[in-house]
Formats: C-alpha cells, sequence, structure tokens
C-alpha cells in the first residue's frame, strides 16, 4: 500500500466525515422537530375539538395550524414536507376520533396546512432565517401576513370544504367569520410563544 493513496485516503476522510456527522446531526434535529410537532398538533387539535360548539362546526380557537406555523418557522424550507408529513397521521386520528368524516378531514387537512404554509412562507421571505420577533419589521410582518392574511385566505377554503361536505348547518360567512377569528386569534397566541421559546438561549 503506497504512502500516496494513504495520505489521499486519509484526507478524503477528513473532507468528507464532518458532512456526514452534520448530516446525522440535522436529520436528528428534523426527527425530533417532526415528533415534537406531531404531539403539538394532535394535542391541539383535540383541545380545538372540545371547543366546537354547534351549530357552528369550528372552534372558537384551533391552535393546529399555530402550532404548525411556529414549527415551519423554526426549520429549513427544505424541510417543510417532513412536518406535514409527521402532522397528518395525527390529524387523522384526532379528528376522526371526534366523530369527522373522512372526507371533511382530509379537507381540513389542505386548508389546515394551507394556512401555515402561506403564513411561514411569507414571514421566511421577508425575514429570511432571522428571528420574527426580535425587530419591528419581523412582528409586523408576522402579524400582517401569518396572523391576517394566512387565516384570512385559508378561511375562504375551509368554508367551502365545510359546504361541500354539508358538514355543520351554518351557512358559508358564518363558518368563514368564525374560522377566521379563531384561527387568528389562536397564531396571535400560541406561535409566538412557541417560536420565542424554541429561540430561548
Amino acid at each position: 500500500m503506497s504512502t500516496a493513496w494513504v495520505r489521499s485516503t486519509d484526507a478524503e476522510a477528513r473532507r468528507v466525515w464532518p458532512s456526514v456527522l452534520r448530516w446525522q446531526r440535522d436529520n436528528r434535529n428534523l426527527f425530533g422537530a417532526a415528533v415534537l410537532t406531531a404531539a403539538g398538533y394532535y394535542l391541539g387539535a383535540k383541545a380545538g375539538l372540545a371547543l366546537t360548539f354547534p351549530p357552528l362546526p369550528v372552534s372558537v380557537l384551533w391552535p393546529p395550524n399555530a402550532i404548525l406555523l411556529a414549527a415551519l418557522l423554526l426549520v429549513p424550507a427544505r424541510h417543510w414536507w417532513a412536518l406535514l408529513a409527521a402532522v397528518f397521521p395525527v390529524h387523522l386520528v384526532a379528528e376522526l376520533q371526534g366523530g369527522v368524516p373522512l372526507s371533511m378531514v382530509l379537507c381540513w387537512f389542505v386548508s389546515n396546512a394551507s394556512e401555515a404554509l402561506i403564513g411561514a412562507a411569507c414571514v421566511r421571505a421577508l425575514m429570511q432565517d432571522a428571528h420574527p420577533f426580535e425587530t419591528l419589521r419581523g412582528v409586523t410582518a408576522f402579524i400582517v401576513f401569518a396572523a391576517a392574511l394566512a387565516p384570512f385566505l385559508s378561511s375562504f377554503l375551509d368554508a367551502a370544504f365545510v359546504l361541500l361536505n354539508a358538514w355543520g348547518e351554518s351557512s358559508y360567512w358564518a363558518v368563514w367569520q368564525a374560522r377566521f377569528l379563531a384561527d387568528a386569534l389562536a397564531t396571535l397566541t400560541l406561535a409566538p410563544l412557541s417560536v420565542t421559546w424554541c429561540h430561548r438561549p
């Protein structure tokens, strides 16, 4: 075995090994984030279902979307698919346990995910990887896009899904208004707390 070959192999190992360690660390962190997000989403969905009062088919406070939004703000955009994949099964379980028809459950996942994605994408586009609650610009972006625009837009979709599935007896606009207010309130109260807590030293 030549000395040159040994030196070449050793140099290659020194170059590759940090990348392997970084990949392992990132995947461990991603797995942990996915598990925590799924657990929070499930508990939030159970709480939201408990706060749903007839005749409205939507909750007066819906935490899961705020929890998913906070998680999306905390991880790189390339990993968002993993968080969505993690919360999908717990979304199914929580709402099916609550007596919601499967078609409505699937539709609600689309509207929930769309809200979190709209809010996170807009805030991330303006703030890049900066902490959104450390500057006035970040707080303003969060309020305007995540707490107002995202629930505003996704509530049109949500109310349409409720009407399409004939779930509940409320009108389209009653569902839209209740859902918008419930999600905006949850986003304003839960997402900043979650993001700030995870960014603590």
